[in-house]
């Protein structure tokens, strides 16, 4: 049995999607902690934390692990 063909109408699970996001519980855990509710900031602290420029970097164990990792690489070339 062939795989169904996706009419753009239906999304088909089974296909690969050229789409990649970003997502950060610990982003959303701290958005949630100051009460932000207003879409504009929530999207602005997001696209700002997939550029490498989180703002609660300085308070966030991911990170520190995640920074420490790539500071690591640079120094080895």
């Amino acid at each position: 049995m062939n795989k169904p063909v996706s009419n753009g109408l239906v999304e088909i699970n089974s296909g690969k999607s050229d789409e990649s996001g970003f997502g950060c519980m610990k982003l959303i855990e701290f958005l949630t902690q100051e009460g932000v509710t207003d879409w504009d900031e929530w999207h602005y602290r997001h696209n700002q934390a997939s550029r490498g420029e989180c703002h609660y970097k300085d308070k966030c164990p991911i990170h520190q692990k995640t920074a420490s990792k790539f500071t690591l690489k640079e120094k080895k070339k």
